[in-house]
């Protein structure tokens, strides 16, 4: 087996080679070897609709996830609003490209299993998230 990752871009990214191999090396550290993973960014109004049909919440996300496979075997349909990541990099002092590879990290850790709707499992994705960014993938 193999890992495939797609990237869709309705809004175009300027360098869409970097970002596949900043996944590429997110997976690697998390030992994510085989499946399918389909990330697709967008603008806040495109993921909005997501939100409403899928999800039954009337608004605009940064991300959203959808594991349809196991942990150790990734089928993911992952989205990302370009327009959130912007507008957070802003609001955070950060910039657009660590902002956006905190919501891949943020994503591929979801189809690892983090999750963070509670506190202590918040603490523990916030922290894999961080040290991951750090890592300079």
């Amino acid at each position: 087996m193999s890992l495939n990752i797609r990237i869709n871009d309705p809004m175009p990214l300027d360098d869409k080679s970097d970002i596949q191999s900043f996944i590429n090396n997110v997976c690697k550290e998390k030992n994510i070897s085989s499946g399918d993973l389909e990330f697709t960014f967008l603008s806040d109004a495109d993921i909005h609709q997501i939100n409403k049909k899928h999800l039954n919440h009337d608004y605009p996300t940064d991300t959203i996830t959808f594991n349809l496979g196991t942990q150790d075997h990734i089928e993911a349909d992952i989205y990302i609003s370009l327009e959130t990541a912007k507008e957070n990099a802003e609001t955070y002092g950060s910039n657009f490209i660590t902002e956006l590879k905190l919501y891949i990290i943020h994503c591929i850790l979801h189809c690892c299993g983090y999750d963070d709707q509670d506190p202590i499992d918040k603490k523990r994705m916030d922290d894999e998230q961080q040290r991951l960014l750090g890592q300079n993938l």
